[in-house]
């Protein structure tokens, strides 16, 4: 909604070296392609790590004339696209095609992650949700975990880490959001398996 997206670009104005993290999320019922598209360029500038998913294909070539003669056929014009939204802004662009898998581009390259174990979906309510929150949240800990420096820019600090990384370097978050999404579509109607993954790797309880 507008107010939404009013609170959207307040918060990243004026938390702009926070880490941000954005999934386009289009529905149709809320906004039309035009305004979704005016909205994505207004905040690309800030985001770290974008989300995006076949749904959102009509706001992406309405906001980039340069995505709207790739190829989505097949997996080079995804990457092609995750490359081309790169140039606006983020270090990371996932491209999720719920059980076909994701096509995830950095600076590094760009590659297809395959879901190694496809599950019967019950109903998958939340599985985008509960795929970017566990992806990016088990990224910054491995960041966390592995950074040496202390730096007070952690933003920009982990944008040039992104940058780095490699497909090997990024399978421990895309198999621990596979699995945690894969519970989410089989298990009818909750975040359980989110919050779940969230107290398996904190002391805080929910």
């Amino acid at each position: 909604s507008e107010s939404c997206h009013e609170l959207n670009i307040h918060i990243v104005k004026n938390y702009s070296e926070s880490i941000c993290v954005y999934d386009v999320n289009f529905r149709h019922q809320l906004l039309n392609v035009n305004q979704s598209a005016q909205h994505l360029e207004d905040i690309i500038p800030h985001v770290d790590i974008l989300y995006v998913s076949e749904g959102d294909l009509k706001v992406l070539q309405e906001f980039d004339e340069q995505i709207r003669i790739l190829d989505f056929r097949d997996k080079a014009g995804i990457s092609k696209m995750g490359s081309q939204l790169m140039g606006h802004g983020p270090s990371l662009v996932v491209s999720r095609f719920g059980a076909r898998g994701a096509v995830v581009a950095n600076a590094n390259e760009s590659f297809f992650y395959e879901l190694s174990s496809p599950v019967e979906a019950v109903d998958t309510t939340g599985a985008g949700d509960v795929f970017n929150g566990v992806f990016s949240g088990q990224l910054l800990m491995d960041y966390l975990q592995q950074s040496q420096s202390k730096t007070l820019n952690l933003k920009k600090a982990f944008r040039e880490w992104l940058s780095k990384m490699n497909k090997k370097d990024f399978l421990p978050a895309l198999q621990a959001a596979e699995k945690y999404a894969s519970w989410q579509v089989s298990e009818w109607g909750s975040l359980a398996p989110h919050i779940k993954w969230y107290r398996e790797q904190t002391d805080v309880r929910i």
